[in-house]
């Protein structure tokens, strides 16, 4: 994933201000406004103002589903951290994402779900996972009970496992279930999911 930004030949705005306003690594974004205000002697504002008239938009590869771009456009860092955040935007792209939402129109949520666990299991997108995140995916299987779950790998370390829980859930690998009456949750998994994990194939 990398933030990207085309200047117009037209345009006074400094090409340096603009890069440094959308100059992001390792999962930040490198200048504060603050600092890039005082390099070249403006307001926050008029930077805001100034980054407007270039095209920016984060690209995260090539689409899961028709293997096209998938690229969103930004207009400012906090638009950007939103998508970025939100794993929704960074396996399909608009188009694919657009069909699939047509599709699902007139279902209920659960089965909405369903539709989505079985577009994240047909384009593999476990694949894209990193070593951990799969041991994590597997140990969900492995473990199977919420209670066992918890105790065993979640309390392990609170903040990042429910990040990486939730992330799972985000990609449709998982459906984390929380009866909202009882408070029972239930990890669940497509069957084909569940014998990839169990047949050593992931």
């Amino acid at each position: 994933m990398r933030i990207k930004h085309e200047i117009g030949n037209r345009t006074s705005v400094p090409r340096e201000l603009v890069d440094d306003y959308w100059h992001f690594y390792e999962g930040r974004f490198v200048y504060k406004v603050g600092v890039i205000a005082e390099k070249y002697g403006i307001s926050p504002r008029e930077i805001r103002s100034a980054v407007s008239s270039a095209y920016a938009y984060i690209d995260f590869d090539i689409c899961a589903g028709c293997s096209d771009k998938n690229e969103e456009a930004v207009e400012t860092r906090w638009r950007a951290s939103q998508i970025i955040d939100n794993v929704y935007y960074h396996h399909f792209c608009g188009t694919c994402r657009e069909k699939a939402k047509v599709y699902c129109k007139n279902m209920s949520e659960e089965d909405r779900k369903i539709v989505w666990m079985k577009l994240s299991f047909k384009y593999k997108l476990w694949t894209r996972l990193d070593k951990d995140e799969i041991n994590f995916l597997k140990a969900l299987y492995y473990l199977r009970s919420w209670n066992r779950i918890y105790h065993e790998i979640i309390k392990l370390d609170l903040n990042n496992h429910f990040k990486l829980l939730f992330k799972l859930d985000k990609m449709h690998l998982i459906h984390y279930d929380k009866n909202e009456v009882t408070g029972q949750i239930r990890i669940k998994m497509l069957k084909g999911l569940k014998e990839l994990i169990q047949e050593k194939h992931i």
